[in-house]
């Protein structure tokens, strides 16, 4: 039977290590963009940082701001892709503030960026239990840091009424004409770098990321996780959706005395049409 590629996407795992959130605070809207904390920020005083869907971050500084828009400096180099969603880090002495924005245009150099509310994505509870499999990835002890040019590939692809999802490794070995990393074949797996995988119970999932109940452990924010999953849905046509993707833990609190709940974001979402049907489906059967 054979495997249809659908999509390739990839990542500098620098890039990804750099924009780890510790001790992020998501504004909701503009107005919790106060004048107080915009103030440190004008007239380019302080510089902020704009990250984008692929983690890749650009220093910039803001010009002013009003209800619905934020002006900032185009960073040189920078293309930005009207309607792309772009996280906008103001880095104060109370901690890092996030807003999301959807780039609206480009005034050279000027780049007016739209106010959003936080993405929040609509989590599917599976109807009957799904377990999965998971283990802490350290990036000092796989070797992730030890090359600069490592990249975190995301491929998905289709054999059949099946669709796997994967994050590998990989190192770029030249560019396409338009200056697109092209990877050898040679790609190292996740579960090649980290043992013994544990279960846990799959409470939600969205394209964004997972939660799961697992028993008490030693467990922390921030960490890297590799998660291996398998849901099937007899009413889609896929009927099996495999994911071995990475993530980041974001958030973690107690059930009971023995038990916790953990999310997990994804480091890339998943973008592909098919799986967001497919979880749409599955909830409502």
């Amino acid at each position: 039977m054979s495997v249809i590629e659908i999509k390739k996407e990839s990542i500098p795992i620098h890039n990804v290590l750099s924009t780890l959130p510790r001790a992020h605070q998501y504004l909701s809207s503009s107005d919790k963009l106060t004048e107080q904390i915009v103030n440190e920020f004008k007239r380019g005083s302080k510089p902020i940082k704009l990250i984008t869907q692929q983690k890749i971050v650009w220093t910039s500084a803001v010009v002013y701001n009003d209800r619905d828009f934020l002006y900032v400096r185009l960073p040189p180099e920078f293309e930005p892709e009207t309607g792309a969603l772009l996280l906008v880090q103001f880095p104060t002495k109370d901690g890092n503030y996030i807003i999301q924005t959807l780039i609206h245009k480009l005034n050279q150099p000027i780049l007016y960026l739209k106010f959003q509310e936080p993405r929040r994505d609509v989590r599917y509870q599976p109807l009957s239990r799904i377990d999965l499999e998971y283990a802490e990835v350290n990036p000092k002890a796989s070797g992730l840091l030890d090359d600069e040019s490592i990249h975190i590939i995301r491929l998905a692809e289709e054999s059949g009424r099946k669709i796997f999802v994967s994050d590998t490794l990989g190192v770029p070995k030249t560019e396409d004409e338009d200056g697109k990393p092209i990877f050898s074949d040679h790609q190292k797996k996740f579960y090649d770098l980290q043992s013994p995988y544990k279960k846990a119970g799959l409470h939600d999932i969205s394209p964004g990321g997972v939660s799961i109940n697992f028993d008490n452990g030693e467990i922390h924010k921030h960490t890297f996780m590799h998660i291996h999953l398998t849901l099937e849905n007899e009413n889609h046509i896929i009927k099996e959706i495999e994911l071995s993707l990475l993530g980041i833990i974001c958030n973690i609190f107690p059930l009971d005395e023995k038990s916790l709940r953990c999310g997990i974001s994804f480091i890339n979402r998943i973008t592909i049409e098919s799986f967001r049907t497919f979880l749409q489906q599955m909830n409502a059967s």
